[in-house]
């Protein structure tokens, strides 16, 4: 069978929509409603056109959510029918259809056939709900409920949300949908709690929810301005990308980006200025430590190497495998050969952490700690250095006092 589809498209909520005429041929009668649109779609798709836009889920007419109106119909000719359990048997070779979404201010259109049935979510989270634990199903079965009212209650909770009252209504009025539930949960035991406050509340219901705010990140990064001449470098980032700011400054200056991390986006102006110092305010408190190395002229350094910060400890099972094994190099070949005198106590050194594991105790080398400048790498490696030369001569006092016991007892007799 040949059909003749008239459909509203609309591209979103905010464009203005329009009735597209399409034509449906070689339909089985044996199809849903559903399955002769799927069809139609392949061959919009196959011409490279935007396929009607449509909500479905359980096509089974359980969940409601394939709703629209079929030549001013709600659902379509078949009383007592959704759209999804609707087949084609029940309309005639050449028939001309309109298909149309909601029309109700409470159901906005977001695209095509889809509607924005939010208004029934919140008429439910105002009171269609029960506070007491029903239990599972055979406590709920031990409670006596009436067969009268068990019936009536069921009754109303055949309503499945679809929406199609509030689109037949001349004045979009939700009055069925809320009152099926409000009878479907105030003839049962379980719904008394709310018994009292549940219509007015579904009736108030809540308001809608703010709009989600807007996130720079969420847009596509604008492009940076990066400029490199005589007055030094300069960089404007308007949410910009961090990496595309890098590699331009790389592409300009000729300076190497070296690490993979994540992308930022970036606000601001930096410089003009020495490249180097443009570089470290534009990556001061980007989570990253950063190392400008080698020079290549006018400030701009040879490589950026870009690191992520993290948290750990040293290496607690060999705090010392370095010091263990330095021994100083104008020792006797005596001293350096003796064996290993017994354990005395002594003074427990610090251990001193890998240059590539920071130490939490000391400030700056949290996850959350300033960035470190190359200025304080290069203090940190002096002072690993000064406490290495000081451990060193710690042991070579011990060794010799070792080697030469009776040097306290010629002290004490000075005769």
């Amino acid at each position: 069978m040949n059909l003749t589809l008239h459909v509203w498209r609309q591209k979103n909520a905010s464009s203005a929509g329009k009735m597209v005429k399409y034509d449906a041929k070689d339909i089985n009668p044996e199809m849903s409603f559903l399955e002769m649109l799927d069809v139609v779609n392949e061959g919009l798709i196959v011409r490279g056109e935007e396929p009607i836009a449509f909500e479905h889920d359980c096509r089974e007419g359980i969940c409601g959510s394939c709703g629209f109106v079929i030549s001013g119909v709600a659902h379509g000719p078949q009383p007592g029918t959704t759209v999804c359990q609707l087949h084609m048997r029940h309309f005639k070779d050449g028939d001309v259809l309109y298909l149309e979404p909601w029309r109700a201010k409470a159901f906005p259109v977001l695209k095509d056939l889809v509607v924005d049935r939010s208004a029934f979510d919140r008429i439910i989270a105002a009171g269609g709900y029960v506070s007491v634990s029903t239990g599972s199903a055979p406590d709920g079965n031990a409670v006596p409920v009436p067969k009268v009212n068990a019936d009536q209650s069921m009754d109303s909770a055949a309503c499945i949300a679809c929406g199609a009252c509030v689109a037949s209504c001349p004045n979009a009025s939700a009055s069925l949908f809320t009152g099926a539930k409000i009878s479907h949960l105030g003839l049962l035991p379980q719904g008394q709690p709310e018994r009292m406050r549940r219509a007015e509340s579904m009736v108030a219901q809540a308001p809608p929810p703010p709009p989600m705010p807007h996130w720079p990140v969420n847009d596509n990064p604008n492009p940076p301005s990066v400029i490199w001449d005589a007055s030094g470098l300069r960089i404007n980032a308007s949410n910009s990308s961090l990496q595309q700011i890098l590699n331009e400054v790389s592409t300009n200056t000729g300076t190497k980006v070296v690490g993979s991390v994540p992308d930022q986006r970036v606000f601001g102006s930096y410089g003009p200025g020495n490249a180097g110092d443009v570089l470290l305010q534009l990556l001061q408190g980007s989570g990253y430590n950063v190392l400008l190395a080698g020079d290549l002229g006018h400030g701009a350094p040879s490589q950026i190497v870009l690191t992520p910060r993290r948290g750990g400890s040293s290496n607690a099972s060999n705090p010392q495998p370095q010091q263990q094994q330095m021994q100083p190099q104008d020792q006797d070949d005596e001293v350096v050969d003796q064996q290993e005198p017994p354990e005395q106590p002594e003074e427990t050194v610090p251990a001193i952490p890998p240059p590539n594991q920071p130490n939490q105790n000391q400030p700056g080398f949290g996850p959350n700690g300033p960035m470190r400048t190359p200025q304080e790498i290069m203090e940190e490696m002096q002072q690993r250095q000064l406490q290495q030369q000081q451990q060193m001569q710690q042991q070579m006092q011990q060794q010799q006092q070792q080697g030469n016991p009776t040097a306290p007892q010629q002290q004490e007799n000075p005769e």
